[in-house]
């Protein structure tokens, strides 16, 4: 327990349901979910989708999901919605482009978006209450406004350079060529459409229709390869989960190409040490967890990848 007298934040408990996003908004919206019936597949959806909207510096619609679940204590499932590369994202297309490097504002950068797809076959699979009622609030702070935390103001106006660099994103993005500010209301039409595209039709004009063509337009005209044929074929992927002991712990990860066996390194390394004899603020403890982390980032960077592309020894 933390010393009451201090500044911090004391623990939060429940007897029915907890959900914990860095987003107040997020987290109410899982709340809101579980008070109407849904369980906790609904309820991370319906939050992932509003993080979509109120922090759209960090994810969204065009990014990736990975998720574990496990319903009443049965075996944990791993959902794995990471999307593919672009079929004619060959070394050969490289090459002949004289392509050296992919930077993070180059095309060849974007893989096909696996979120959406995950979110509709996790509920297909799992989910209890209607697909359509997950996206009513994110399409209204879509449609409406939102309010802009602190967080996400800041991140905006470190990243405003990259924003107007582009039509659509200078657009949408910034207001008279500046990042939006702490406290001010933040609005995405396109994007509220798109969400109530997504929670009438679910994956069908996202993968193989309208909004699939618009993507693949704007990732063409700045010299992408993506095409409608990527789009159709991404797939969500359901598996076991690996798993590793830290003492009397069993910890779950998503297998690769997720990153979650970092974890299981992570945590494989510090159990040779006694915590108790270590104090939990001191330097000796996050110098013993930052080495760890560098090992076990070392090994993810040498040795993992997609195993539809290279042998990997789990174990």
């Amino acid at each position: 327990m933390r010393k009451t007298h201090l500044p911090g934040r004391s623990n939060v408990l429940s007897t029915n349901g907890i959900a914990a996003t860095s987003q107040p908004l997020s987290s109410l919206e899982a709340i809101s979910i579980l008070k109407k019936g849904g369980n906790a597949i609904d309820a991370a959806i319906a939050a992932s989708v509003v993080q979509s909207v109120i922090e759209p510096g960090s994810t969204g619609v065009g990014g990736d999901c990975f998720a574990l679940i496990s319903i009443n204590g049965q075996k944990p499932v791993s959902v794995n919605g990471s999307g593919i590369a672009p079929k004619k994202a060959s070394l050969d297309f490289f090459e002949k482009n004289n392509i050296k490097e992919i930077g993070l504002m180059s095309p060849h950068s974007v893989t096909i978006p696996g979120a959406v797809h995950a979110w509709y076959s996790m509920h297909q699979k799992f989910g209890k209450l209607d697909f359509e009622e997950l996206f009513i609030t994110a399409e209204n702070y879509s449609r409406n406004g939102y309010p802009i935390h602190e967080v996400a103001a800041k991140s905006w106006n470190n990243n405003i350079d990259k924003i107007i660099k582009n039509e659509s994103t200078r657009k949408i993005f910034s207001k008279n060529g500046k990042s939006y500010q702490y406290g001010e209301l933040h609005k995405n039409i396109d994007l509220a459409n798109t969400l109530k595209s997504i929670a009438k039709n679910g994956i069908k004009d996202f993968y193989d229709g309208y909004i699939a063509k618009d993507i693949v337009n704007s990732l063409n005209t700045i010299g992408g390869c993506h095409s409608i044929e990527d789009f159709q074929h991404q797939k969500t992927i359901m598996t076991d989960s690996i798993f590793n002991n830290f003492r009397s712990n069993k910890i779950h990860q998503c297998p690769p190409n997720g990153p979650g066996i970092t974890v299981l390194i992570m945590m494989a390394i510090l159990e040779r040490f006694d915590f108790n004899k270590i104090n939990p603020m001191s330097v000796d403890r996050f110098h013993l967890q930052a080495e760890a982390t560098k090992l076990a980032f070392e090994i993810k960077e040498d040795l993992i990848g997609d195993p539809n592309f290279i042998d990997l020894d789990i174990d």
